[in-house]
């Protein structure tokens, strides 16, 4: 995917980064192959667009095509979900989407420092323009502060009717049904020893 020379951007960042591609092999491609690719320049950066940009990745072989604006590929980070750290690489991080048919993007830097500003600045940049979703505990936490304009979770009250209803009904009659149906007759003498205990 190519980007128009003269479509206007903002430049957030840049470095030199790796990406990690996870491939199929084998006769059946049922084993998976880690790899990284060679290592390009990559920029974040926003395009005009929609209501306040749109923020994209994009990959160069040289800076002399980043000021040209002639990327090898384009990676846009709308409906982001998360930018977090790998576990156990310390100087890998990962981008993962809403939509589940969207691959992760895991990036690979030459150092933690330069992966700490990676983060940070990717983080910022979408959450300045809303597209970075909010985790569910944010998401919890404003619900009940009172604050933000989150829409509450209508099978919440759903859940709470349906365990209203059950909680009308007496908890012994209940326990009787199940033990009656669920033993076999040549075990009735025990059963009927519990039952009278119950009801006293």
């Amino acid at each position: 995917m190519t980007t128009p020379q003269n479509q206007k951007r903002e430049i957030i960042f840049k470095g030199q980064l790796q990406q990690k591609v996870v491939r199929k092999c084998g006769i059946l491609l049922r084993r998976k192959k880690t790899i990284y690719e060679d290592e390009l320049w990559v920029v974040l950066c926003v395009h005009e667009g929609g209501i306040c940009g749109i923020p994209h990745l994009e990959w160069y072989s040289d800076l002399k095509n980043v000021c040209e604006h002639n990327p090898i590929k384009v990676q846009d980070l709308l409906d982001c979900q998360y930018v977090n750290v790998s576990i156990g690489e310390e100087r890998t991080f990962v981008i993962g989407f809403t939509d589940k048919n969207r691959p992760i993007l895991e990036l690979h830097c030459p150092t933690i420092e330069e992966r700490r500003q990676w983060v940070a600045k990717i983080t910022e940049t979408l959450s300045r323009l809303n597209c970075l979703l909010p985790l569910e505990d944010d998401i919890n936490n404003q619900q009940l502060n009172g604050g933000g304009n989150v829409p509450r979770k209508e099978n919440l009250y759903i859940a709470m009717n349906e365990m209203e209803e059950e909680n009308k009904q007496p908890k012994n009659e209940n326990i009787i049904n199940r033990i009656i149906t669920n033993n076999s007759s040549n075990r009735l003498p025990l059963v009927n020893k519990f039952l009278l205990n119950l009801k006293n």
